[in-house]
């Protein structure tokens, strides 16, 4: 069962995709973040965020951001996937 995170963490480690979980307040900026590799990123709610087990399976990361308090969850998620596109696009 996909929703199940514990497959759904045994599927990305088997494909050794490295898991990004997004943090406000921890962890590299994004910018600063190897995102060349096969990476995914974990967006949790905006009212919950993620669970222990599966921020325990991702290396934190976050959003350089002034001014605000935290960004909602889709638009944090296209920030992460546009710096891994220009990441790859220029070749870091």
């Amino acid at each position: 069962n996909a929703s199940d995170p514990e497959v759904a963490l045994a599927a990305f480690a088997q494909r050794r995709v490295r898991l990004f979980a997004a943090d406000p307040h921890n962890g590299k900026f994004a910018h600063e973040a190897d995102l060349m590799r096969p990476c995914g990123f974990v967006i949790g709610s905006e009212g919950r965020g993620i669970s222990a087990q599966v921020a325990a399976a991702c290396e934190p990361v976050r959003i350089a951001t002034a001014g605000v308090e935290s960004l909602n969850a889709s638009v944090a998620a296209a920030v992460l996937l546009y710096e891994a596109a220009s990441q790859r696009r220029l070749g870091k």
